[in-house]
């Protein structure tokens, strides 16, 4: 019984209605940045280290099975090491949100990580941001704030 309603609300949450879009735009997007093949996967229900293992992807990547994350998108730039990740929210951004991204960055660094929403992010997202914009920082790398319009992600000018 707690099964069926974990899968129930699983298939009714907002987030999840977002993410085959988002693939598709991703993949697309990177291929372009990248000038080469870039494939996002929908990852929300798995952890990492072990759908990098089970699609084979482990092959090309060192340390991933330390990634017991659970990133919404993950993408694979596919000649290379590269990772890249987005979390996904059908809500206004909020500053828990960037703090689970930068739990996974931590973790997996990727080469490029980006919190997206098809809300705007909160003010008090927005201005604690502009206070201490290095809170979007990881290692050498910055958390992106993107606004999913249904067609295009536009990114935050921060």
């Amino acid at each position: 019984d707690e099964k069926r309603k974990f899968s129930s609300w699983h298939w009714t949450n907002p987030e999840q209605k977002l993410y085959a879009p988002l693939c598709k735009y991703l993949s697309h997007f990177f291929s372009k940045h990248y000038k080469e093949k870039v494939l996002f996967y929908d990852t929300s229900s798995f952890y990492l280290n072990k759908f990098i293992f089970e699609s084979k992807f482990g092959e090309e990547l060192e340390y991933y099975e330390q990634y017991k994350i659970k990133p919404d998108l993950v993408g694979f730039v596919m000649s290379s090491k590269k990772v890249l990740m987005a979390e996904v929210k059908a809500t206004e951004l909020s500053l828990k949100d960037l703090g689970q991204l930068m739990g996974y960055c931590l973790v997996a660094n990727p080469e490029y990580a980006i919190l997206i929403s098809s809300k705007k992010p909160s003010l008090n997202l927005m201005k604690l941001i502009k206070i201490k914009r290095d809170i979007l920082n990881y290692g050498d790398k910055m958390i992106k704030i993107g606004l999913w319009g249904g067609k295009e992600i536009s990114f935050q000018k921060l």
